[in-house]
């Protein structure tokens, strides 16, 4: 049954009876879609057979996929939480100019990150056609599952369809449209800004100078790669440490963390965005408060 709506709360309407105990996946035929609409979801050109992509957060289905949610405890008494840093400038008595950036805090209700699904599209053949496609699930116990996989596609393609599955065992094999590295270094202050043009010219003059200040530190600190996240990453950069078996997770959000990993590039790059935020795969996480460089590297040199 083909699915036309903006988005579907009740899953069960759209599964048919003959669905009830099978493996099914959600899909999507790139020539139905406006190209308009899949440019502006990273999607100029369609994905080959086995690629994988993880959308990007545009619009809600789109952001819980790739972002989750946060659940506020408001039954639980406020706590002081890190909010954000701010750079200020002011001039003394014999006008002279000095600068200085604070940390925020402030009193919080609790909250809970309920994890993103991060359920990725990929180029699935049918027919001698490449569409677009969800991983296979099986009904009935995934049914939530299946709900954020079409509500997804929905968002991206504007229609969808849940159709019959052979098994997650007839998958083509897949590789990632998740990074693109940015031109070999060695890099030198500056590079990272001039090579984001795009995204450092979308934040305030503040903010793009406190961005600008982390990335020439870890520059600094000479990475042999760095990579620039696609789709549904690409609030992220990853400086590669092959000297530290370390890869170095940086958000381009001012105020979200460093993620470290004690992985090869190669094991790295093959992580999904969920994996990326499961406490029990990165060796280290690390706020933007003051003294960060210095338990950056402590982390970054750690045995």
């Amino acid at each position: 049954m083909k699915v036309a709506r903006t988005r579907v709360r009740n899953i069960d309407l759209y599964i048919h009876p003959t669905l009830a105990d099978q493996f099914v996946r959600v899909i999507s035929r790139f020539e139905d879609a406006d190209a308009g609409r899949l440019e502006r979801y990273g999607l100029k050109e369609p994905l080959a057979e086995g690629e994988l992509f993880l959308p990007p957060p545009i619009g809600p289905a789109t952001k819980f996929n790739s972002e989750g949610k946060w659940l506020v405890q408001r039954d639980q008494p406020k706590e002081k939480r890190y909010v954000r840093t701010i750079y200020w400038r002011w001039k003394q008595w014999d006008g002279e100019e000095q600068e200085d950036s604070r940390d925020i805090f402030r009193l919080c209700y609790p909250r809970e990150l309920m994890p993103p699904p991060a359920d990725e599209i990929f180029g699935f053949p049918i027919n001698g056609e490449v569409v677009a496609a969800t991983e296979a699930v099986h009904l009935p116990e995934a049914k939530g599952r299946l709900l954020n996989q079409l509500n997804v596609m929905l968002e991206v393609f504007g229609s969808a369809e849940i159709v019959r599955a052979d098994g997650t065992s007839a998958s083509p094999a897949k590789t990632h449209r998740r990074w693109v590295f940015l031109p070999s270094g060695p890099y030198k202050k500056g590079d990272v800004p001039k090579a984001l043009t795009e995204v450092f010219s979308r934040v305030s003059d503040d903010d793009r100078l406190i961005l600008s200040e982390r990335q020439d530190f870890l520059v600094e600190q000479k990475p042999q790669e760095i990579a620039q996240g696609l789709g549904g990453f690409n609030d992220y950069l990853a400086y590669v440490f092959p000297e530290y078996g370390r890869v170095v997770l940086e958000s381009l959000r001012r105020d979200n963390a460093i993620y470290i990993f004690k992985d090869s590039w190669e094991k790295f790059s093959r992580l999904s965005k969920r994996e990326i935020l499961d406490a029990n795969v990165h060796d280290a996480r690390i706020l933007h408060t003051k003294g960060w460089q210095a338990r950056l590297m402590t982390a970054l040199k750690a045995k």
